[in-house]
């Protein structure tokens, strides 16, 4: 026999319980829940549906009235909203949570969230002693925040026990701190106009391990560069000095970011011509304008990502001259884009010039020609993750600078994109799944990747498939021409035609399309635009080709088509693979008898591509 709960039916939205405070909803629901306490969640299914449904509408009425009253989110309201939360759950527990109850507690969580109660109005239980005196703060918003007062706070050190700390540091610092640790998004932080504090946040926030507060702080930063350069030079040359520490710090890619950022301002000074190097951070100085580096100032010099540009024998030369006259008491770290090829003696030469002139040379070799899309570990490092570096593949440059036959009357710069396909990022193994979830969280930049739609067997298939080895490819960054509508056999043998290419693969078709998004916002194989790829998946009983492309705001698109389309043609992929040489790794690669140079003692040892 049922046991009644003593419920009301009613219906939701239309008579439900009067206007009522945040306190008066937290009490009622209550009520309602305990009428099936200590009863277990089973006792639910006594009740007859009609006693069921009042309780869920009634419950649903309830947290509306939260959700409408604007009153509910004042900070003192904090206490109460937990508790709803925590009744919401018990409710979800016993299915007694129906779908507009459901929207209202999300409604609530994404209000509570955006006026970030949860840190406001947290009980403050730690001291921070500043210059000025005493600052409260709450001990759970540090330890989620810093790693530095993480470790501090649970470590059983004294300051554990006494809950406070003393620091060297501001109170309108640690004030502002707090303010920008509550602030909900990155939108929400306005920085004021105040060098010294900046500075000084700045300054604390990377010393203290609060690597997520500093992400969150980059764009403002960013912004206060701009408008406060002028401020910024003027106060001095810390934040160079405090940006070129911290390069090599828990927050590599943001200090070299916002040294970058300040770059330009400080080289007003010395009216040295620079412009960004497509190396990420970096700016390149006229061969030319190499004296102005050993000014008296060339401490500060050596701070700024500077590199000076190599186009062809005449700057290597001045270059040359220039270490020969040089002599300076101190090591100064020059950065050489190179974009010449040089020989091992030339480049062996360099460096004996460069230890007699007491200067510190870092050769980039930049071998590709100019206006070539290209992808690799810069890149990698400050978007995606940490790579390990690979040489670019021998001659490289030479054929990217020539006709392509799959282009008539382009060169392949002009229409492939050179990408770096590494074996691990951040030291785990780079798949189709765990490339998609990187690009839809790059580390800098608002080019975050999105999907339209993707078709369920492709990643179950083929989603955790680990790339084999590391290895650059060459991209089309379209179709290849006469390509469309065609059956795939065609497609195959038309791609097969073009030297050392074939069709993409589905993890090389992401990484190629989306990074170059991610790293300048456009989109290849647009909403219009599909290409083949080499996997298969299954549908109504048979395996056909996947499909990458439609790549338009809504997404990219990754499909299985069957048929031939005017939307569907086939790009072209060519992969540089390295291989170890040695008797060893070229027995294990398979690749002995396809290597008479090595046998014939012509080829030395090292990386070579095919």
């Amino acid at each position: 026999m049922r046991k009644s709960l003593g419920v009301e039916p009613m219906n939701v939205g239309s008579t439900g319980v009067h206007a009522q405070t945040t306190r008066q909803c937290l009490v009622q629901l209550n009520v309602q829940l305990n009428k099936l306490v200590p009863k277990s969640v089973d006792s639910i299914f006594q009740v007859t549906p009609s006693e069921k449904e009042a309780l869920q509408g009634k419950i649903a009425d309830l947290l509306q009235q939260v959700l409408s009253n604007e009153k509910s989110f004042a900070p003192e309201q904090r206490n109460n909203l937990m508790n709803i939360r925590d009744l919401a759950k018990k409710a979800e527990q016993m299915d007694l949570l129906s779908k507009p109850a459901q929207a209202a507690i999300k409604g609530i969580a994404a209000k509570t969230k955006e006026v970030g109660l949860s840190l406001y109005t947290a009980p403050r239980d730690f001291t921070i002693q500043t210059k000025e005196g005493p600052v409260e703060v709450n001990s759970d918003v540090l330890k989620a925040n810093s790693s530095y007062f993480k470790k501090m706070i649970k470590s059983g050190m004294k300051e554990s026990t006494t809950r406070s700390v003393e620091l060297n540091i501001s109170k309108g610092m640690v004030d502002f701190l707090m303010k920008c640790l509550h602030a909900p998004s990155a939108e929400q932080i306005d920085l004021p106009a105040d060098n010294d504090l900046v500075f000084e946040l700045v300054g604390f926030a990377m010393s203290h391990g609060f690597d997520n507060l500093i992400k969150k702080l980059e764009p403002a930063v960013t912004q206060f560069i701009d408008q406060q350069g002028a401020s910024v030079v003027e106060n001095g040359y810390a934040w160079a000095d405090l940006l070129a520490l911290q390069k090599e710090g828990s927050s590599p890619s943001t200090a070299a970011k916002w040294l970058a950022d300040l770059t330009p301002h400080f080289l007003d000074n010395f009216e040295i011509p620079v412009k960004p190097s497509k190396l990420p951070g970096l700016f390149e100085i006229p061969i030319e304008h190499l004296n102005a580096l050993f000014d008296e100032d060339r401490n500060l010099l050596k701070q700024l990502p500077l590199a000076l540009d190599i186009k062809d024998q005449k700057d290597l030369s001045l270059f040359k001259e220039a270490f020969q006259k040089t002599k300076l008491e101190s090591f100064l770290p020059i950065k050489l884009l190179c974009r010449m090829e040089l020989p091992p003696d030339e480049e062996m030469s360099l460096h004996h010039l460069a230890k007699a002139a007491h200067i510190e040379l870092d050769i980039k070799k930049v071998l590709l020609p100019s206006g070539t899309v290209f992808f690799g570990k810069e890149l990698w490092d400050t978007y995606l993750g940490h790579v390990d570096d690979l040489p670019l593949p021998a001659g490289i440059g030479t054929l990217l600078a020539s006709p392509c036959p799959a282009f008539p009357g382009r060169t392949w710069k002009d229409k492939f994109m050179l990408v770096l396909m590494p074996k691990t990022v951040d030291e785990q193994p780079l798949s189709l799944n765990r490339f998609r979830e990187l690009a839809q969280h790059p580390k800098v930049g608002d080019n975050a990747a999105n999907y339209q739609y993707t078709y369920g067997p492709i990643l179950e298939e083929h989603g955790n498939k680990a790339a084999e080895r590391s290895e650059w490819v060459l991209m089309s960054m379209d179709v290849i021409e006469g390509s469309r509508d065609l059956s795939y056999e065609v497609q195959e043998a038309r791609v097969a035609a073009i030297p050392g290419c074939e069709i993409p693969d589905l993890l090389s078709a992401h990484v190629c399309i989306l990074t170059h998004f991610i790293h300048t916002g456009e989109r290849l194989y647009g909403e219009w635009t599909y290409t083949r790829c080499k996997e298969t998946t299954p549908w109504v009983g048979r395996r056909y080709q996947t499909v990458v492309g439609g790549f338009g705001a809504a997404g990219l698109y990754a499909l299985s088509s069957h048929s031939a389309s005017t939307l569907l043609g086939a790009g072209a992929l060519r992969k540089f693979r390295p291989l170890v040489l040695g008797a060893l790794d070229l027995v294990k690669h398979g690749t002995l008898a396809f290597d008479p140079w090595f046998f014939a003692g012509r080829r030395p040892y090292g990386l070579i591509f095919r």
